[in-house]
């Protein structure tokens, strides 16, 4: 059974890496297919992993 099922999520994570998303784990791999819901914060957890400037406010003073 073990043999059977890996090959599926190495290969899900790896297409996940080609597409920039990190998986931690096959069982995190798994577990996404029962995902009703996501949300993110604003802390970075979604990112495109391309820095950017958000704004520019001069100094005062």
């Amino acid at each position: 059974m073990v043999l059977a099922t890996m090959p599926p999520l190495l290969s899900a994570i790896a297409n996940a890496g080609r597409h920039g998303v990190l998986v931690k784990s096959a069982v995190a791999m798994e577990r996404l297919g029962q995902v009703g819901r996501v949300a993110f914060d604003k802390t970075g957890t979604l990112t495109e992993g391309v820095p950017q400037v958000g704004a520019v406010r001069p100094r005062e003073g």
